[in-house]
């Protein structure tokens, strides 16, 4: 993983192959896939909660003939904790510097039939504005047109506020999972067109008409085995 020189956001790489909006590279939620359509990558500040992975699987190389779209150079599978890897009902917390604090729940057991895993994280930060832009996107504008519009140095905008809801359900030959997340509140790291903006503008705000960026995948599989016998 690298960081984008101008957006100063995430980037992932395959052996030096990567652009600027992550699209080669395709992120997985237990086989789920996480881009955006309009542009294959990944949204702008994306981040998942740790406390409910149990393990990150990677392709390195092309996997599109398997995949699809947006394997060109990789493939990232996130595969969440099942019932059995909670196992019980666990809650936790911390809290750090920046004003950050995270706080989870999981419960992992049997239900109905149904193995069931269910966990609430959320996390808050401030972001650290100790983190300064030299020069920014406005930076080489002004040095071409001979103005001063740039707020370059200024600090980086990493502020965040994040829900992440997971709920897992399997039965035989079912396995139904959701996720749900929900970005209430976002800075924009170098800003938008990675120019710096003193007005803290958010990234919800920016990619949709409301103050809440929501996401929703529920995904449902059946799998069976046959075996045929030919006399």
């Amino acid at each position: 993983m690298s960081i984008d020189p101008l957006s100063n956001d995430s980037n992932y790489s395959v052996r030096g192959i990567r652009n600027t909006t992550g699209a080669l590279v395709l992120v997985l939620l237990d086989g789920t896939r996480l881009s955006v359509p309009y542009f294959g990558g990944r949204t702008f500040g994306f981040r998942m909660p740790t406390q409910n992975i149990q393990r990150v699987e990677v392709i390195r190389g092309p996997g599109s003939a398997v995949y699809g779209a947006d394997a060109f150079a990789g493939v990232i599978n996130i595969i969440s904790k099942s019932a059995m890897d909670i196992d019980g009902t666990t809650v936790g917390g911390r809290v750090g510097n920046f004003d950050s604090q995270s706080g989870w729940g999981q419960h992992g057991g049997h239900w109905a039939g149904w193995d069931v895993a269910a966990s609430l994280q959320y996390q808050h930060s401030n972001g650290d504005r100790g983190r300064i832009i030299d020069s920014d996107s406005q930076s080489g504008i002004d040095s071409v047109l001979g103005t001063d519009a740039s707020l370059a140095p200024g600090s980086m905008d990493n502020r965040f506020e994040l829900w992440n809801a997971q709920l897992g359900l399997k039965r035989k030959y079912w396995d139904i999972r959701f996720w749900a997340s929900n970005q209430n509140d976002a800075g924009v790291r170098a800003g938008i067109g990675s120019a710096l903006d003193l007005r803290r503008v958010s990234i919800s705000r920016c990619q949709h008409v409301s103050d809440n960026c929501w996401f929703l995948i529920v995904c449902p599989n059946y799998i069976t085995n046959k075996i045929y016998r030919f006399v």
